[in-house]
């Protein structure tokens, strides 16, 4: 016969297979005792230890970056008792990550790619994930300008050592139109102040 105590610690079966209980709050010790069925004096216990599941995370998730640029990642644990984690750039090849986890895109971003980094925990291998986003940087000039009603600013913009250098044009907030080749209109009538992002 199999007993648990605590009582409530999870379940064991006949066959001595115990399972822990599916919400643990705090580490436990449970008793696991197994008796003869023909002498209730002879009995042996084991000691199990259930403790809380070790959750992994990574922040900020997800970062986008241009060539060169670096984001410092945070690894957010819980229930790992202290034992830290190791960080690794899944994407092979593709930037670096240092073991404090700060990640260096590489110098420069030929077409838009994906790159995981992952935190693993030393305390039992529960892993975290972060997502980065590497674009070709874009630049638009001029960066600023200041407009009347219906005036109009044609913009250029500059893709840095993408293979494909074409883009397309939006205008945030919704305030005017903007053309397929960078030409600005104005509204044609202009209440208060607007400035985009």
């Amino acid at each position: 016969m199999w007993t648990i105590a605590p009582a409530g610690a999870g379940p064991i079966n006949a066959a001595g297979l115990y399972t822990a209980s599916a919400s643990i709050a705090a580490q436990q010790t449970v008793t696991v005792t197994a008796t003869a069925g023909v002498n209730s004096a002879w009995s042996k216990s084991a000691t199990v230890n259930p403790y809380p599941a070790v959750t992994v995370s990574l922040t900020p998730n997800p970062v986008t970056l241009n060539g060169g640029e670096t984001q410092q990642f945070t690894a957010n644990l819980t229930n790992n008792a202290g034992a830290g984690v190791t960080l690794v750039n899944q994407s092979a090849g593709v930037g670096s990550i240092s073991a404090t986890g700060l990640y260096t895109a590489p110098p420069s971003v030929f077409t838009p790619q994906t790159v995981t980094v992952t935190a693993t925990s030393l305390a039992d291998g529960h892993t975290g994930t972060a997502t980065v986003n590497l674009a070709p940087a874009v630049t638009v000039s001029p960066g600023t300008v200041t407009l009347g009603p219906s005036e109009l600013q044609q913009f250029s913009a500059n893709v840095s050592g993408a293979f494909n250098a074409s883009v397309t044009w939006s205008v945030t907030p919704n305030t005017g139109t903007i053309s397929a080749a960078g030409l600005y209109t104005a509204p044609g009538s202009i209440a208060t102040t607007t400035t985009g992002p």
